[in-house]
């Protein structure tokens, strides 16, 4: 790799690189993250479901064209785990041998999610729609459906469709900064009810849920800003500490699900949100998110039959049930990932590499991080690269050191507990080995040992 302004400094290797673009703005070259899952659990009936293939662009989006090429062999979006995946078989394998031979297009402007409500026109419009699609009925209150079959199993919809009573919810994809005069709708929108023209609905439950959660305020503060966190971190001290932000996390958890079912009771719409709508204290709300994926049914059943009657008053009277109401739980308005959340996670991941031995691991102290990225010469948005960059301590100063200078971050790791944690952070992974990669930067910041 050549450089512009070759510079060496204590600590760092600072490069300074052209990054290789298409003449296309918001369009660069990457090379996707291909990974095979073969560790599928069983089906209904005992059978070990398909291996798949998984790929990732990490914080960028492939182009249409690559969407589309993804889309004519098989591979789907989710949106939950954000990858694009397939069963493993041999028209994928041979698909990803040609894909992964060189790098692909992708869109690295960034988007946020949004809808609109639309209202269904006639019958061949609905039919066309995704069997997933979410509608809602104009009755009083309003009611809400997650699919065709919800909707299906209480309406008839040519029946709503003809008095103009369905409508469905529509995606799209708005450029985060643009405002909302920019961007242009083609179709005719059908806008919720407002609050006030409803009848007014539980809004005793809501002031008694809202109080509740502001009341958890201190607690949680308590916990997730510990004094033993505060003090000179030692293994012991570490864990204690986590195990306190544990508590809080979980607490805050609680408090947020308060916080919307108040929201719900409030403009009239909590019918919607089946097995919730009995939940008045907190302990309701902390049994409820004892639900987890990872135990068995059996497991499961222990945890169910010892708290029975709390779970029959909310209305909870099987395992699927509660199943159900974790989906709904989950559907809660504010209750997507959160920066805070994420944060979290961040937190967590961190705590546990706390006394681990993973070779060739050395965290960078933050007094050197400073120092490095202040000798680094760092520019608006300039590309950078850390080699071998652990949890990414410098790249962390980075941020903390110029935040608004739209900076292109990438790292370079092989252990996959610090891949996740850097992919956590956001940061663009490029590669295992840097003495084997190839690649274009305008400084490459690292710490060597």
């Amino acid at each position: 790799m050549k450089a512009k302004h070759p510079k060496i400094v204590l600590a760092t290797l600072n490069f300074v690189h052209h990054i290789q673009r298409s003449g296309l703005e918001g369009i660069r070259k990457y090379t996707p993250e291909i990974t095979y899952n073969n560790t599928r659990v069983k089906s209904k009936n005992g059978k070990k479901l398909p291996d798949g293939i998984e790929i990732r662009f990490g914080e960028y989006r492939p182009t249409e064209a690559v969407r589309e090429q993804l889309k004519n062999y098989g591979f789907r979006f989710s949106e939950k785990q954000k990858m694009w995946y397939a069963w493993d078989s041999a028209k994928t394998r041979t698909f990803i041998e040609v894909f992964t031979k060189e790098e692909v297009e992708v869109d690295d402007t960034k988007y946020e999610k949004l809808h609109f409500w639309v209202v269904v026109k006639n019958a061949s419009e609905y039919d066309k729609l995704f069997n997933r699609t979410e509608f809602y009925v104009k009755n009083v209150p309003l009611e809400f459906f997650q699919s065709k079959a919800h909707l299906q199993s209480k309406y008839n919809p040519k029946q709503m469709i003809a008095g103009g009573r369905l409508s469905f919810k529509k995606f799209f994809n708005k450029v985060i900064g643009e405002s909302d005069e920019e961007v242009t709708q083609t179709e005719e929108t059908d806008e919720l009810p407002s609050e006030s023209s409803l009848p007014s609905q539980s809004n005793e439950i809501a002031e008694k849920l809202q109080a509740l959660a502001a009341g958890m305020e201190k607690q949680i503060k308590g916990k997730l800003d510990s004094p033993t966190g505060r003090q000179r971190p030692t293994p012991r001290r570490v864990r204690m500490a986590a195990s306190m932000r544990e508590e809080g996390y979980k607490l805050k958890e609680t408090q947020k699900i308060l916080y919307a079912l108040a929201k719900v009771h409030r403009n009239g719409k909590i019918d919607y949100y089946s097995f919730l709508k009995n939940i008045r204290a907190k302990s309701e709300v902390e049994l409820l998110n004892r639900f987890d994926f990872k135990l068995s049914r059996n497991t499961m059943q222990v945890i169910y039959d010892d708290n029975a009657k709390t779970f029959q008053k909310l209305g909870i009277n099987t395992i699927d049930d509660w199943n159900e109401a974790i989906l709904k739980r989950n559907e809660l308005p504010n209750n997507s990932s959160s920066p805070d959340e994420l944060e979290q996670k961040i937190k967590r991941l961190e705590d546990k590499l706390v006394g681990s031995k993973i070779a060739g691991f050395f965290p960078t102290p933050q007094t050197l991080a400073e120092r490095v990225v202040s000798l680094a010469d760092i520019q608006p948005k300039d590309s950078i690269l850390e080699p071998s960059a652990g949890k990414g301590d410098l790249l962390d100063q980075v941020k903390r050191s110029y935040p608004t200078y739209n900076l292109r971050l990438s790292a370079v790791e092989i252990n996959n507990s610090l891949r996740e944690l850097l992919t956590h952070k956001g940061y663009s992974l490029v590669g295992t080995d840097f003495l084997q990669h190839q690649g274009s930067y305008d400084k490459i910041i690292m710490n060597p040992p």
